[in-house]
């Protein structure tokens, strides 16, 4: 699979699992508006940290407010200091992978229904994985790559349901 380019603008870097994003003041500025407007809060939990990046701009200009963790570990990590209306959470990950995450979730008392991503691997296919992981409880799935009205459209969905 093959990620996308840099953010325009935008400086991406990675400290402790955590993604960091800095962007030029007036897109700051957009996004903080936004945010205010909506106020749901959407966890995006995924190794490929250019991606994951990808995802929070989309979703922050949207109105969410996200938060990014690029493994389980870390996302575990955030629970202690944010509750989340939506979990995204990438299935094959170093660690905890996103099935054993989902029972981990679980078992640390989130609610918060749970999309696995998941672009396939190796000659898995995503749909076969993908309905692994609606077994294990996801509430919904999302087949990488995706396009931006996709992404927006899924989340939507569970937010405003």
């Amino acid at each position: 699979m093959h990620s996308p380019g840099p953010l325009p603008g935008a400086q991406v870097g990675s400290t402790n699992g955590f993604v960091t994003i800095i962007l030029p003041a007036g897109e700051a500025q957009t996004l903080g508006a936004s945010m205010a407007e909506k106020g749901q809060s959407v966890l995006v939990v995924d190794d490929d940290e250019t991606l994951a990046a990808l995802m929070e701009r989309i979703l922050s200009r949207a109105g969410y407010e996200v938060s990014v963790a690029t493994s389980v570990e870390s996302a575990l990590f955030l629970h202690e200091s944010a509750d989340f209306d939506l979990i995204m959470l990438d299935v094959f990950m170093p660690g905890i992978g996103g099935l054993e995450g989902i029972a981990e979730f679980a078992s640390w008392g989130w609610t918060a229904p749970i999309i696995s991503m998941s672009a396939g691997y190796g000659d898995m296919e995503p749909s076969t994985v993908l309905r692994a992981a609606n077994k294990a409880g996801a509430a919904g799935v999302l087949a990488k790559p995706f396009n931006k009205e996709g992404l927006l459209d899924l989340v939507d969905g569970y937010i405003s349901g």
